[in-house]
């Protein structure tokens, strides 16, 4: 696969949900430990491990933010023809059946009983992802914008 291209879409949004499910599963894995250990070192450090993990609220923005500049930018680099745009409008119709999907197992692993308090730490996180149709859909829009339509001197 080439860089910046649709299929890229595509990916991004795979990454997103196997993180936003890795950092429910990390800070619920780690609740479990409250109180297991007696030490203040160890306290310490699992205190410290969950203000690491709270941070990923916004820090999922900061990825999903980067992983959609950097898609919109290797756009650029490529060389296309604009009689092609109906294959990428094509291609992220068919995403668009995909996105759904991942919001909804996202959303049906939250509502688990085990899950649903950790998952209420990340409310940000929490509306990337139920909303991922939607900005998947922008971002798609944009890099087709980018890819078909660029400026040529």
């Amino acid at each position: 696969m080439g860089k910046g291209t649709i299929f890229d879409i595509l990916i991004m949004a795979a990454i997103l949900f196997l993180i936003a499910i890795g950092v429910i599963i990390s800070h619920y894995v780690l609740g479990q430990f409250d109180g297991a250990f007696s030490s203040s070192t160890a306290v310490s450090v699992m205190n410290s491990a969950e203000i690491a993990i709270e941070t990923f609220n916004y820090g999922f923005v900061i990825i999903m933010g980067g992983l959609g500049i950097g898609i919109i930018l290797l756009t650029t680099l490529l060389p296309t023809n604009p009689v092609f745009i109906i294959m990428g409008v094509l291609l992220l119709g068919i995403f668009m059946l995909v996105f759904p999907q991942l919001s909804n197992a996202y959303w049906t692993f939250t509502q688990d009983a085990n899950m649903a308090a950790s998952a209420a730490e990340f409310p940000i996180m929490n509306h990337i992802m139920n909303f991922l149709p939607f900005y998947m859909a922008v971002l798609g829009c944009i890099v087709l914008i980018v890819y078909y339509m660029k400026w040529k001197a």
